[in-house]
């Protein structure tokens, strides 16, 4: 995604699902009220950083938070609090 696209998607191509609460291993923990009934296996979920947008994968869905794995980004621009936003799956590229 070119970054102006990336930068459309964070606002429009969906809603605030919740916050990245932990990341360790190489997984992201994003925790929020309603998480578990928002993100299914394999959504993406865009969080805006200093150097872009880092897109996460949902690998573990739970009730109050989900597992992802950095599908495009680094975990080095992620930090806890960042918010995490349901991307639309026509804006994602495999």
């Amino acid at each position: 995604l070119s970054k102006e696209t990336e930068a459309k998607t964070v606002v429009t191509g969906g809603f605030c699902v919740g916050s990245v609460r932990e990341i360790k291993r190489g997984e992201v923990i994003v925790t929020g009220p309603e998480v578990g009934s928002l993100v299914a296996t394999g959504d993406s979920l865009a969080v805006e950083a200093r150097g872009g947008v880092i897109v996460l994968r949902a690998v573990y869905p739970m009730m109050a938070s989900v597992r992802c794995s950095v599908s495009r980004g680094s975990l080095k621009d992620l930090s806890p609090g960042m918010k995490a936003f349901r991307m639309a799956q026509r804006d994602v590229k495999k």
